[in-house]
């Protein structure tokens, strides 16, 4: 089962799409299959963020089970799907005030979140932060 993300917005965000020849960090339109998700997001702008695996499990990847999960090559696409990931939320924040993520598992997007937190998009990057599911995360730039 693959974790999945999906962004609220106030503001429409700049999409980013997948390229199956180059797989890395993207961001589509919510799909139709998983529109359930705007139960959790209020926002009027909601999108589906994928990473490298075209899934959100490497944002994840290195930091759920680091003991485990050390393959380099693996590490360094995922750290970079994460950055990405860190970088959009950054860029796209001060425009839209605030963010909110949705975890889940894929094909979960009914259950209601179970964790609620609020971060900043750098905290995203710190080694023990780890996607919860069901989730829901506020992203700030003061929080």
């Amino acid at each position: 089962m693959c974790l999945v993300l999906y962004i609220g917005s106030n503001q429409p965000s700049p999409l980013i799409p997948w390229h199956e020849e180059a797989p890395a960090f993207h961001v589509i339109d919510l799909p139709d299959d998983a529109q359930a998700v705007r139960n959790h997001l209020a926002e009027p702008f909601v999108y589906y963020a994928g990473s490298y695996e075209r899934c959100g499990c490497a944002f994840n990847f290195g930091h759920e089970y680091p003991d485990y999960e050390d393959e380099p090559s693996e590490l360094l696409a995922a750290e970079q799907s994460r950055n990405d990931l860190i970088n959009y939320l950054s860029r796209a924040l001060p425009k839209s005030g605030s963010m909110k993520i949705f975890s889940c598992w894929a094909n979960e997007e009914t259950k209601a979140p179970e964790a609620f937190r609020t971060v900043t998009p750098a905290a995203l990057g710190a080694t023990d932060f780890v996607f919860q599911t069901p989730e829901l995360i506020t992203i700030e730039t003061g929080a």
